[in-house]
């Protein structure tokens, strides 16, 4: 037997009527979505996009985001675009706004907590910020080259090895 949206634990639930929310938002705001899940590599940068739509009849870039934190000012993955907030996300919009060329970015960003709370954010850019990210990813690569020809020295703290992605995996972990 098929599982209906009534069998599904709440989350799930949630996640089903924010999907059809999404949709009517699409229609509302007259987005059409051309290509999803895109990959693009520019200048030794890859990435993949979420969504290319047309919006006011203009290509845009949409990442979606699904977070509980919309309102939340203070934490850095929060919405509410506080200063720390606009770096923390901007890393990726920079990014991608680089890859696609400089076309509009938004972040569509939907609560996994509740059916009303959605966020349609466009980002802006201007030349500084684009020559910042790539000093900032050059400098990553660097970083990252020495640590690969010479070593590296291990700082775990457990704080820091939660949240790391590559902690399972790694000996010098903080458990």
């Amino acid at each position: 037997r098929l599982r209906t949206e009534e069998d599904m634990l709440k989350p799930y639930q949630l996640a089903h009527k924010n999907a059809r929310r999404v949709k009517a938002y699409f229609k509302l705001m007259k987005i059409k979505i051309i290509e999803v899940n895109v990959h693009y590599e520019r200048g030794g940068l890859e990435g993949t996009i979420d969504i290319i739509a047309m919006y006011r009849g203009v290509r845009v870039v949409i990442d979606v985001k699904y977070s509980g934190l919309i309102h939340d000012k203070w934490d850095e993955l929060g919405w509410q675009m506080s200063d720390h907030q606009l770096v923390f996300h901007g890393v990726q919009a920079h990014q991608y706004h680089y890859l696609a060329s400089g076309i509009p970015f938004f972040f569509l960003v939907v609560s996994n907590t509740n059916e009303d709370d959605i966020l349609f954010l466009e980002m802006e850019f201007n030349d500084f910020g684009r020559e910042q990210h790539l000093v900032e990813v050059d400098k990553t690569r660097l970083a990252m080259d020495v640590g690969r020809d010479f070593g590296f020295t291990p700082h775990p703290e457990l704080v820091r090895c939660k949240k790391c992605a590559i902690a399972a995996g790694c000996v010098y972990r903080m458990d």
